[in-house]
Order: C-alpha cells, then sequence, then structure tokens
C-alpha cells in the first residue's frame, strides 16, 4: 500500500515498521553467531553483542539489552 506523498502518519508508520525489520533481522543473525562465538575473534565477540544491545534497545525488547549489555562489557573489560 502506497501512502499519498501528504499523508506523513502513513509515512511514519512505514519508516518505523522498514527500521523495526531490518533490526530484527539483524537480531536474530546477531544472536545466531553469538550463540557460539569463535575466541579468535577476540574483542569482536563483545563487540558484536555491543551491537546486538543497541539493536535490541531500538526494536523496544526491554530486557534483552540488559543482558547483552552485561555480557558485552565483561567480553570487553579484558581488551
Amino acid at each position: 500500500m502506497q501512502p499519498a506523498a501528504d499523508d506523513t502518519n502513513a509515512l511514519e508508520t512505514q519508516a518505523y515498521q522498514a527500521i523495526l525489520g531490518a533490526a530484527c533481522t539483524i537480531m536474530f543473525r546477531l544472536k545466531e553467531l553469538l550463540a557460539k562465538p569463535d575466541p579468535a575473534l577476540g574483542f569482536y565477540n563483545g563487540e558484536l553483542r555491543f551491537w546486538l544491545g543497541w539493536v535490541q534497545e531500538m526494536a523496544v525488547i526491554m530486557l534483552l539489552p540488559q543482558e547483552s549489555w552485561r555480557q558485552a562489557r565483561s567480553e570487553l573489560e579484558p581488551f
């Protein structure tokens, strides 16, 4: 459905849905990668977990980001 150019509410809704769709796609990919992190990646595992927390926050998943932030912090502290 294509909104009229002057229908800002519909355009805002479509933009928000597109952002959430992209966020959900990358969130699931990051979770999949981090389920069994590759030790050879070193600090990149923590960096990926940081981005996972950020994407979860963007997607308004309230409880998940805190755990990802904590885990990212613990993985990045040694570096």
